[in-house]
């Protein structure tokens, strides 16, 4: 599970910075920690592929709250429409 989290990690850092490129965009994800943004999108991109895998699972993994993971959820689907 672990080689997964890193693949789709590195995933995550494309679109994170394909996000903030967009300067909406960049000002709506200020003030977020990008350990919180990065288990969001890593979530977003497992449900998509068919995984299982509960929040808890991915906010413990990446040391943050499933309220912050819930929280950045609702922000990110408004930007990642093809997600």
């Amino acid at each position: 599970m672990d080689s997964i989290l890193v693949k789709y990690g590195v995933l995550a850092d494309k679109v994170l910075n394909d996000l903030k490129k967009d300067r909406e965009t960049r000002l709506k994800l200020m003030g977020r920690k990008p350990s919180g943004l990065k288990a969001s999108i890593v979530y977003i991109l497992m449900r998509k592929e068919g995984y299982s895998i509960s929040m808890s699972y991915i906010a413990k993994q990446y040391k943050v709250s499933t309220e912050t993971l819930r929280k950045n959820l609702k922000i990110l689907k408004k930007y990642l429409p093809n997600r």
